[in-house]
């Protein structure tokens, strides 16, 4: 599109799967491509839209589906009831394999101390962990389970989740369940180093702080989960991409998120929506904190330290949720 000298371009991606060699490419693609054209001329105000007449714009979903959930389509180990996940499962599990979780309630504490993947065979509604999960290693993922916090070596309130360091971690289609006023649903370690830690799709409710973050080094990546029910949803916000998640029914003065004071590094809360009241509230965050795009249906934001987080634009509609 030209507006004076200056030309608009659309561009268009696409992916190759990472499964496809080094083969001859024959696929093709067509479709058809139409255009409109706005008068430049005694229109000097006009600016390009974001979507053209007539078009859809589908905008992001947010939160958690459990209900969704993906049964696992091999195990190298299989957990039955009554019998321990640690010693059956993890214990006996060689590095990169899978271990299954059959229906069923099984005793914690679990500590995940090798790179392997843990899952239920038929996700959270019909497999529970009571007591907490402790992960020691790299390259773990955790996914399909009810977990009622519990405690930890090293940690002496409860927890759903003590992440201790590392990379390539995985926390996934949980329901994580609080169980006290100083439970933590995922606790992040002071000065522990991370690198692509994600939390995903999770329900995360009725702790202290639903996600303590803590100054650490790295960066987390928080989506798509249902933070509810806590009196805090993410505590100490520090070092954190957090997006497409839902937060509601906080009890804190409504914290949704608490910025931490002592960190200086990069954090990002945008695309959310903060339901009943929930807000950010800033104590002083060292460095900027970008907070845009976020739906705030009920007031929303609490800045005690001017210009240190910036949340405009607001959207001015909630995310559908998923």
């Amino acid at each position: 599109m030209f507006k004076g000298d200056r030309t608009t371009c659309l561009g268009v991606a696409w992916e190759i799967p990472s499964t496809v060699g080094n083969i001859i490419q024959t696929d093709s693609v067509s479709g058809d491509i139409s255009f409109y054209v706005e008068q430049y001329r005694n229109n000097e105000n006009f600016v390009c839209p974001t979507s053209l007449p007539g078009e859809i714009v589908q905008r992001p979903t947010v939160g958690a589906l459990l209900s969704a959930y993906v049964a696992p389509t091999s195990c190298n180990i299989t957990v039955t009831g009554g019998q321990s996940i640690q010693t059956v499962g993890i214990d006996a599990a060689s590095s990169g394999q899978t271990v299954c979780v059959d229906n069923g309630s099984y005793t914690g504490p679990v500590n995940v101390n090798r790179d392997i993947t843990l899952v239920s065979l038929n996700g959270p509604s019909v497999t529970t962990i009571n007591g907490g999960i402790k992960i020691t290693s790299s390259d773990a993922t955790i996914k399909g389970f009810t977990i009622n916090a519990g405690t930890v070596s090293g940690e002496p309130n409860p927890v759903g989740f003590y992440v201790a360091g590392g990379s390539n971690i995985m926390i996934d289609s949980n329901d994580i369940i609080g169980n006290s006023s100083n439970s933590s649903g995922v606790l992040f370690v002071t000065s522990a180093s991370y690198s692509n830690v994600k939390v995903t799709n999770n329900k995360i409710h009725d702790n202290n702080a639903g996600i303590y973050t803590n100054p650490h080094t790295g960066d987390l990546a928080i989506n798509n989960n249902d933070i509810y029910d806590n009196n805090a949803g993410i505590g100490g916000f520090t070092g954190a991409t957090v997006q497409y998640n839902e937060f509601t029914n906080t009890t804190a003065d409504g914290e949704a998120i608490g910025t931490d004071s002592s960190y200086d590094g990069f954090s990002i809360a945008s695309f959310n929506n903060f339901l009943n009241g929930s807000k950010i509230n800033d104590y002083g965050a060292a460095a900027l904190v970008n907070a845009e795009n976020n739906f705030f249906n009920l007031g929303g934001f609490n800045q005690t330290t001017s210009g240190q987080v910036d949340y405009n634009p607001e959207e001015g509609s909630a995310f559908p949720h998923n």
